[in-house]
Order: C-alpha cells, then sequence, then structure tokens
C-alpha cells in the first residue's frame, strides 16, 4: 500500500509496478492462513475467498479504469489505494468484535 501511494502521489513511478510485485503474495498467504486456522467448512471458506477474489479480479480494474477516464489517472490509481484503506479498515472492525466478544 506504501509503495502504490508512493507510486501516485510522486514522481517515482517506477513504485506502481512494484506494488503488484508486493500485493502478490497476500492471496497465496491469505489462502494458506484460512486453510491452517480454519479446519471445520475449509472447503465453503476457500470457495467463498475465491469467489470474492474472482469478483474483485474482475470488477477492480473496471472501476479503477472508470475513475481514471472520469477524474484522471491519478484518481484512478488512487481509488485501488481507497479500496486497500477500507478493507483494512474492515478487518480492524472484525478482529475488534472478535475480541470483544471473547473477552464476554
Amino acid at each position: 500500500m506504501i509503495s502504490l501511494a508512493i507510486g501516485i502521489f510522486t514522481d517515482l513511478y517506477i513504485f506502481l509496478p512494484l506494488t503488484g510485485l508486493f500485493f502478490s503474495i497476500m492471496f497465496p498467504t491469505i489462502t494458506a492462513a484460512v486453510s491452517d486456522t480454519h479446519h471445520e467448512n475449509v472447503n465453503t471458506l476457500l470457495g467463498v475467498l475465491f469467489t470474492f477474489a474472482g469478483l474483485g479480479g474482475t470488477f477492480g480494474p473496471w472501476v479503477m479504469a472508470w475513475g481514471s477516464e472520469l477524474f484522471g489517472l491519478r484518481i484512478g490509481f488512487s481509488l485501488a489505494l481507497l479500496m486497500s484503506i477500507l478493507t483494512l479498515t474492515f478487518i480492524f472492525i472484525l478482529f475488534r468484535r472478535m475480541k470483544d466478544e471473547q473477552n464476554s
């Protein structure tokens, strides 16, 4: 995410392709973590994970292209940064709720 922000908001454009290198390790890591953490209904969880990954891979570039057409290339790439920040925020909220439920 830092690489994406540097590539968007500075003149160091080499960081944009490096973002793909850093994001590429996330999906296999998340898949392995889900498989290792949850022993019941693993097939269902992985099916949901792969479904939403496919939807993100389908609609994510389309949304970025639409944003780039309407507002310019910098805003289009900023949409990926915004979605990453929103995802991290939702993950943080979910972990807080899980922690609160375990403490109650």
